[in-house]
């Protein structure tokens, strides 16, 4: 499931986002860093993708040809985020 930064609601996409794509509930561009998997405030320029140019404003609208739109559960947490709490669970049980 994809859920837009800005309104949070779902957003029902079956192809790749276009630059120019918006949310077809706030109307809010969708190619942004923001809805990016490899989006990451952590890493260096703020990408897990090394081959991407630098993009300033992670909240506009883009052209990163390596953009993809990240899964996210309702609750706003990506699929990444889940299985990240899962393994710090298995590691927790495991460990007596």
């Amino acid at each position: 499931m994809f859920i837009c930064h800005f309104c949070k609601k779902p957003v029902e996409i079956e192809r790749k986002v276009g630059f120019r794509e918006e949310c077809p509930h706030c109307r809010r561009e969708l190619h942004i860093c923001l809805n990016c998997k490899d989006y990451d405030p952590n890493a260096y320029h703020q990408c897990k993708e090394s081959q991407a140019d630098f993009v300033s404003q992670k909240d506009k609208g883009n052209i990163c040809e390596y953009f993809s739109f990240k899964e996210s559960r309702p609750g706003g947490e990506t699929v990444q985020d889940s299985r990240a709490e899962a393994e710090k669970l298995w590691e927790k049980m495991t460990k007596k």
